[in-house]
Parts: C-alpha cells; sequence; structure tokens
C-alpha cells in the first residue's frame, strides 16, 4: 500500500487536531481522534487520559 501525499496531508491534520485537544485538556476531543480499536481498548476518555 502506497501513502499518497493527500493521505500524509489527511493523516497530520488528525494527528495535529489530536494534539490542539490535549493542549486544551479536552479529554472528549482527544479521545474521538483514537483509533476504533484504542477506543475499545480504553473505553472511556479517562482511560484513555491516564494512559497517555
Amino acid at each position: 500500500m502506497q501513502i499518497t501525499d493527500s493521505d500524509r496531508a489527511t493523516i497530520r491534520s488528525v494527528v495535529e487536531k489530536q494534539l490542539q485537544a490535549f493542549q486544551k485538556d479536552d479529554a472528549a476531543g482527544a479521545f474521538a481522534f483514537a483509533s476504533p480499536g484504542i477506543q475499545q481498548q480504553f473505553r472511556t476518555a479517562e482511560n484513555f487520559m491516564h494512559m497517555v
């Protein structure tokens, strides 16, 4: 699988938005950007933030 420039831009945007949520102490916002597998593993935004 090859990652295109468009893919890179999308990935970067998501990561930047999640970092912004972390900076604002927005647990729910940061958790919303986590992958479904991570969300399933940690179940709540609070658990996720403890891991981070």
